[in-house]
């Protein structure tokens, strides 16, 4: 067992940026959004959810490599949509936002 280890472009901090970022969409959206948005971002919801679940499991005891697999693809799955979908919200964390072709 051993805890979860996030790649170079995660950190506690960046995850929680990110959480709380698709968390106020989500907030957004259920006040003020089409009922198609707001069917979308349920789902996200229920993504983000299992991500913080299990993201603060595997700050309170040793996981095993599955649950740090999870936790990565379901960081993944976040991150695409937070990129996705509001690459030009003010409010995206740094690390999501798209980078100049000539800076990659």
């Amino acid at each position: 067992m051993r805890s979860a280890v996030p790649s170079a472009e995660s950190t506690p901090a960046t995850d929680r940026a990110l959480a709380a970022f698709l968390r106020a969409r989500v907030a957004e959206a259920s006040t003020s959004g089409c009922s198609a948005e707001r069917k979308a971002l349920a789902g996200v919801r229920a993504v983000l959810d299992e991500f913080e679940d299990k993201h603060l499991s595997a700050h309170e005891s040793p996981i095993d490599d599955y649950v740090v697999g999870q936790i990565d693809a379901l960081r993944w799955a976040l991150q695409c949509v937070a990129a996705a979908a509001f690459s030009h919200h003010p409010a995206l964390p740094g690390v999501l936002r798209p980078r100049p072709a000539d800076a990659a």
